[in-house]
């Protein structure tokens, strides 16, 4: 993986992105995923059938609807 690219998605872009590892056993995934990751709390491994919830979870947190 190459950090500088996610490097230049936080300080370039202003992207923030958050990592979903589903059904994945392998820890050098969640390493990989945790470095690219810009806080703690954003690379979590989950299963298939908590998908739905870290959905959301996530919708709830950030998307703020007005009307």
């Amino acid at each position: 993986m190459n950090f500088s690219a996610c490097k230049g998605l936080r300080e370039t872009y202003r992207i923030d992105a958050c990592f979903s590892l589903v059904e994945v056993t392998d820890p050098a995934a969640m390493t990989l995923a945790s470095a690219c990751a810009p806080a703690p709390g954003h690379a979590i491994s989950i299963s298939g059938s908590g998908l739905s919830d870290v959905f959301n979870n996530l919708v709830a947190r950030t998307l703020h609807l007005t009307h």
